[in-house]
């Protein structure tokens, strides 16, 4: 199977768990209002954002070395289980000294109960471990068992939300539970899988499988750094310079620009896994085609959401998010250039340079924070979407002038579709269809 099917099987499993995601963001707005949301967001945000920084590069050093076949799966994941252990009891000591810091900084005009600040820390090592795991499976190409585990963690939070917001009416308290346990089953379940699809592949423990990983990992370590700041800064500096409702009003902005990152974000995982398994001119070539067919698909699907989103997004949440539009214009811009940008990444991930990765990707998150502290009190929510937006223009350059450099590619290459893409975007589409068909079909035989 090509790498553009397979890639085009994982998009279409993030698109398929889009509607989970917008019932649950909907059931928290409707009965917790957008301040409800706000908290929710913050909250889960900082889960997401200690997850982020803490798993150390490891889940890079994953597709580089399992892929490569060097290290095995089973041995990977037990290194990184002590990486989690030992980061979770490091944020068990941060709560106890810096609690009370935090809820001032980004809660100060909300009531917190102390049971949201345990239950969203109890959901670390579960989203670290589940980050890991999905990730192997994409470098892996397999769709199938992404797709299970990302819709066992989308239908897992849709019914606890239910249940335990609507039904019990546990309020914040039951969205965050909500949270927690989703990510804990599809951790078990998950983990539980890949013990026994790598039954029998030995676990070497020493100090220079250790190495390699370590070494590997910091190199990609800052970009994960620029990453978490640029994706989970942005709520933290809008509930400290602002307030929750206005976290939840951008958060709604971001539903449209996360739902096109989610193309670039299915496909890169087993792009890197790919460019590992090929010569660097090879890699190359190969990214470079992948660029030029993203950047045209991403201007098509962000043009498309501009369009329908506005309209949309309000009559789902309410008349009161009309608020959100502005800034959903700019983020679609910043999804093309930002989904472009990671689309480059695999190529020195791919290749064994993780560092450049690291260094350009760290560059443009704190561009974006500087950016985000000026134009936040000025501008509000539309401040911050600009501040991405500047600092991903530059970061898209950055990434395109080293990616030449390292290639010795043009431009035109990256850029300029060609006659075989066209043919080869029509005959996926076929391919899509026909499997579409097939499954339906198939589906449609079995209840007769």
């Amino acid at each position: 199977m090509s790498v553009a099917r397979k890639g085009i099987g994982i998009v279409s499993v993030n698109w398929l768990i889009l509607p989970l995601y917008l019932v649950t963001s909907i059931i928290i707005v409707r009965w917790l209002g957008v301040e409800g949301r706000g908290i929710v967001v913050v909250l889960s945000s900082a889960a997401a954002f200690l997850s982020g920084i803490g798993h150390f590069g490891i889940p890079a050093a994953g597709i580089y070395y399992a892929r490569n076949g060097v290290i095995g799966e089973r041995t990977i994941f037990f290194y990184f289980l002590g990486f989690v252990l030992f980061f979770f009891f490091v944020c068990i000591v941060a709560l106890l000294l810096f609690e009370d810091l935090f809820v001032r900084a980004f809660l100060d005009r909300v009531s917190v109960n102390h049971e949201w600040m345990i239950v969203m820390l109890m959901a670390v090592p579960f989203m670290m471990l589940n980050n890991y795991l999905a990730t192997i499976l994409l470098a892996k190409g397999d769709a199938r068992g992404y797709a299970g585990m990302q819709v066992g963690i989308g239908c897992a939070d849709v019914l606890g939300t239910l249940i335990l917001v609507v039904w019990l009416g546990l309020g914040i308290t039951g969205a965050m539970y909500s949270i927690l346990l989703a990510q804990g089953i599809a951790c078990l379940v998950r983990t539980t899988r890949m013990f026994k699809t790598t039954r029998g592949q030995p676990v070497v423990m020493n100090g220079d499988v250790l190495e390699k990983i370590l070494c590997f990992g910091a190199k990609h370590y800052l970009g994960t750094i620029g990453a978490q700041i640029f994706k989970r800064a942005n709520n933290f500096l809008l509930a400290f310079f602002l307030d929750t409702r206005a976290v939840g009003y951008y958060s709604v902005a971001m539903i449209p620009y996360e739902a096109a990152l989610s193309i670039p974000r299915g496909v890169n995982a087993f792009l890197s896994g790919n460019a590992s398994a090929l010569n660097p001119r090879d890699a190359a070539f190969s990214v470079a085609e992948s660029f030029r067919k993203l950047l045209w698909v991403m201007i098509l699907v962000a043009a498309g959401l501009a369009v329908v989103s506005p309209f949309v997004l309000p009559l789902m949440y309410g008349g009161d998010f009309v608020r959100s539009n502005p800034a959903l214009l700019i983020l679609l811009v910043v999804s093309v250039l930002l989904g472009c940008a990671m689309n480059l990444q695999t190529y020195f991930l791919g290749t064994g340079k993780p560092g450049i990765n690291g260094v350009l990707t760290l560059i443009t998150g704190l561009m974006n924070l500087v950016l985000a502290v000026f134009l936040i009190p000025l501008w509000g929510i539309e401040g911050n979407a600009v501040s991405a937006l500047l600092a991903w223009l530059v970061g898209l350059y950055l990434y395109t002038a080293y990616f030449l450099k390292e290639s010795r590619l043009s431009l035109a290459t990256m850029c300029i579709l060609r006659k075989k893409d066209v043919v080869g975007f029509m005959r996926l589409a076929g391919e899509f269809l026909q499997d579409a068909r097939r499954y339906f079909g198939r589906r449609g035989h079995d209840h007769i």
